[in-house]
């Protein structure tokens, strides 16, 4: 099966945080929030997919078991008629009827036996694409929560560089030390 389009948006996401410029005193990425957020939006919409092939794959299995009873009713009609055949002719009524009977058990345990693999083919079809559609809904919101959460971690960061530079900035301003900034975000004063 080829990529799915909410395969295709995941990677985009993911490429969205992967290739933006990086901080480098605090080895952060700064992202375009309205662009991770249209792009979850988007992944968002294509699950439905996900749901519209389990429900064709469930209409596929109703189609399936209808085809298989018409099959079955087809076949039971051929002996019924075959044994009305067999009757109508003088010599042979006895092996008519008993060949009718058969005919007929014959028809109707294969008939039922079309239809019990049908439903068994229908409902293991029916299991994979739910297990699929759960997998892949289950994996997209992990991904998603995982985003979000880094990006929170990574903002919460900024400001607090932001605040420390702002106080430094102020402690100058009333004639106090300047502190800089080291690369593992601890203040060395000057």
């Amino acid at each position: 099966m080829p990529k799915t389009n909410l395969m295709l948006l995941l990677e985009q996401l993911e490429n969205a945080v992967e290739t933006r410029p990086r901080i480098p005193i605090i080895d952060r990425v700064l992202v375009d929030c309205e662009e991770i957020l249209d792009l979850i939006d988007k992944v968002r919409s294509s699950l439905p997919e996900e749901i519209h092939r389990a429900e064709w794959l469930v209409n596929e299995r109703e189609r399936m078991l209808k085809e298989s009873q018409e099959e079955s009713a087809r076949m039971i009609k051929q002996a019924e008629e075959y044994a009305i055949k067999l009757v109508d002719e003088h010599e042979l009524t006895n092996k008519a009827h008993s060949e009718a009977v058969r005919i007929i058990d014959e028809a109707t345990a294969t008939g039922a036996d079309i239809v019990e693999e049908a439903k068994a083919k229908a409902n293991a079809i029916v299991d994979e694409a739910t297990v699929t559609a759960e997998r892949i809904r289950g994996g997209a919101f992990s991904y998603s929560q995982n985003v979000f959460n880094s990006m929170m971690e990574d903002m919460a960061r900024v400001q607090k560089t932001v605040e420390r530079g702002r106080q430094n900035l102020q402690k100058y301003r009333e004639g106090g030390q300047i502190k800089e900034v080291l690369d593992n975000g601890e203040l060395n004063a000057s």
